[in-house]
């Protein structure tokens, strides 16, 4: 298994992700499954260090990652990390919705269309979220 984790990639109106890519060696890379990690989720090494965190540290991106790569071997497996964790512990998609207002999750514009771009070798892709 490949994996390759993309800091910081520049994406729709110059926002940032960071983004894991799992790949198996039988995967074509024809097909994409995408995964935003959820509230907690994190690399392994920040959910070790935190005091609440740390007991789920066998759930951080990466390990998450490996088992959605055994369930879908034809795939190449794609993780977008939160842009942000409120508290330590609350996973933010800023760039995918509108900033979070006591927590409440609201969509910025329901026929919005956010593009995120990463590159892999010489092949680009495109993530669209409606």
């Amino acid at each position: 298994m490949i994996i390759t984790r993309l800091e910081s990639l520049l994406g729709w109106n110059k926002l940032k992700n960071d983004v894991i890519l799992f790949k198996n060696k039988s995967t074509s890379g024809q097909k994409l499954a995408i995964y935003f990690g959820g509230d907690i989720q994190d690399y392994h090494e920040q959910m070790k260090s935190h005091e609440e965190n740390k007991r789920y540290q066998e759930w951080n991106l990466e390990a998450t990652g490996r088992l959605l790569t055994q369930k879908f071997t034809h795939h190449m497996v794609m993780i977008v990390k939160a842009s942000r964790m409120a508290n330590q512990c609350y996973a933010c998609y800023d760039h995918f919705v509108s900033k979070l207002t006591s927590f409440t999750l609201l969509l910025s514009n329901p026929s919005h269309v956010i593009f995120c771009f990463y590159r892999n070798k010489s092949n680009w892709c495109t993530l669209i979220c409606v």
